[in-house]
């Protein structure tokens, strides 16, 4: 996510750090949006983990009314924002303020009126927008852990082998309403080029995708699977519920937990953070995985036909090509 200041300009981005650190406000629930802790019981909740913070699926204690005011960073998508903001609004008190900000090209004046919102202030590239928090009708929470995430849960087939099965996903994971192509290319090479057999590591898994793929192939060796998004991560236990979900954002945070020696690394990596093409995450994998791969092993990811790999790989690995290519995508093969 893009620092405030990024997004909103300097003058703007304070006046909202100014409001929520407002020494006369009551408790402060902040979703993606990084601020020092004013009040003992502030609690910053984030989706996405980052090498400096955790992440978790819902705020803590998701539908008790403790706070006075709350700040939503608006999400990749109006469905997930969706549910930051009614996940957050359930837990700010009746009358208590909602603030939501972002970039004009990340969608953000399409909220402007509706559901209540009003501009307030604007700068940079983007704006910020309150409402007051009304007694609207919330999903209904019940239980305890994951089972207050059921109203969010959302049903469709996939194809991730050669016969659709039933796929679960919540709001803003990857490929969300159909099975992304880059993926499904990438996982007909597994046919074409069976993986080498040993421990696996899907990194930047998703809803487990590639994972399935896998395991619908025959693979019955352990596969732990990696990503940045705590909800993605939900989803991915449903669809494949033997492999071993790693909350992570880059590579590196494999290594972090004491994983190694993998046979196979299969990725579609991430181009994108949020709305903002990115090739950090893609050039992490190939600099990292010779370290995390045992002598032999293969890494196999796609990527779109534009990104140009052939010069980072061959800095990297012995051997590399190109096991199948389209109009718009490559899969590459590299081993140590």
């Amino acid at each position: 996510m893009r620092d405030p200041e990024l997004v909103l300009g300097r003058r703007c981005a304070s006046a909202l750090a100014a409001v929520a650190l407002d020494d006369g406000q009551g408790p402060l629930l902040t979703y993606e949006y990084a601020r020092p802790r004013r009040h003992v019981d502030d609690v910053a909740w984030f989706r996405f983990s980052a090498p400096d913070r955790e992440a978790e699926p819902l705020p803590p204690r998701p539908g008790v009314r403790r706070f006075d005011a709350a700040v939503v960073r608006i999400d990749k998508s109006r469905e997930a924002t969706t549910l930051a903001l009614v996940e957050t609004s359930a837990c700010v008190r009746i009358g208590g303020r909602l603030f939501m900000y972002g970039g004009n090209d990340e969608g953000i004046r399409a909220w402007d009126g509706r559901d209540g919102f009003q501009t307030v202030d604007a700068g940079g590239h983007g704006r910020v927008l309150l409402r007051e928090v009304q007694d609207e009708a919330l999903p209904e929470h019940g239980g305890h852990d994951h089972r207050y995430l059921v109203p969010w849960r959302r049903l469709r087939r996939s194809r991730p082998g050669l016969s659709e099965r039933d796929w679960i996903e919540y709001p803003g994971c990857f490929s969300i309403g159909g099975d992304d192509p880059g993926s499904a290319l990438l996982a007909k090479t597994l046919d074409s080029h069976p993986p080498p057999k040993g421990k696996t590591l899907d990194f930047g898994c998703g809803p487990g995708f590639l994972c399935a793929a896998l395991r619908e192939r025959g693979l019955r060796s352990p596969i732990v699977a990696l990503d940045r998004d705590a909800l993605a991560l939900v989803a991915l236990r449903e669809n494949v519920p033997d492999v071993e979900a790693v909350l992570g954002s880059t590579p590196a945070d494999a290594l972090r937990h004491g994983l190694g020696g993998f046979s196979f690394i299969i990725s579609n990596p991430p181009l994108h953070d949020g709305r903002v093409r990115d090739r950090a995450m893609w050039h992490a994998l190939v600099e990292t995985a010779p370290s995390l791969l045992a002598p032999e092993g293969e890494l196999r990811f796609v990527v779109q036909r534009q990104v140009k790999a052939e010069r980072l790989l061959s800095q990297t690995f012995k051997r590399f090509s190109a096991l199948l290519t389209t109009s718009r995508y490559i899969v590459w093969s590299a081993t140590k």
